[in-house]
């Protein structure tokens, strides 16, 4: 905020009523950017408040295991990791694209380690591989890394729900039984 100050350089020629009014100018200015940064806050503040209920009300299939968001672009991590220690995975809608993700949940906030991994044998693959390995006809790809793998659909998620019979899911961190 600083920057809007008034410098040496403006004020050397001015008179005092002409520096008011830049100072009250620059005053104003400065009014506005903290009213819009406000404004971004709150909205923010709100938005991460509307995810984090739109989240915890969210299907969870598999004993709670797979959480379905059907918006993207929602903060999800920090309610999943704090709140949910049984969900292991999300699938929700990739806000940019006509694309339907399924992420490994973060095993803390801000940590590159996952609760679980996706299959190595998915590592890489795309399109017609993924689709064959997983039995997901739409499949588009899996990260090296194995936190995410894609579909072009929102039906895809019944055939992310087969993974139960291909990819075993590990023991609850509940306790609960996989059923």
């Amino acid at each position: 905020m600083s920057l809007l100050n008034t410098s040496w350089l403006e004020e050397r020629e001015l008179d005092a009523p002409a520096l008011a009014a830049l100072q009250l100018e620059r005053f104003h200015e400065a009014m506005a950017v903290v009213r819009r940064a406000l404004q971004r806050f709150v909205l923010r503040a709100i938005g991460r408040a509307v995810a984090a209920d739109d989240v915890r009300r969210a299907e969870r299939p598999l004993q709670g295991r797979v959480l379905l968001l059907r918006e993207g672009g929602m903060p999800w991590t920090r309610v999943v990791v704090d709140e949910m220690p049984d969900v292991l995975l999300v699938v929700y809608p990739e806000s940019l694209r006509a694309q339907y993700q399924l992420r490994t949940v973060p095993a803390a906030t801000g940590s590159f380690a996952s609760r679980m991994d996706l299959p190595a044998a998915w590592a890489g693959l795309r399109d017609d591989q993924l689709s064959a390995v997983t039995g997901v006809s739409d499949a588009v790809f899996c990260h090296m890394n194995l936190f995410i793998a894609g579909a072009r659909s929102w039906k895809a998620r019944c055939g992310w729900r087969r993974w139960r019979w291909r990819f075993p899911l590990p023991p609850s961190p509940s306790g609960r039984g996989m059923g």
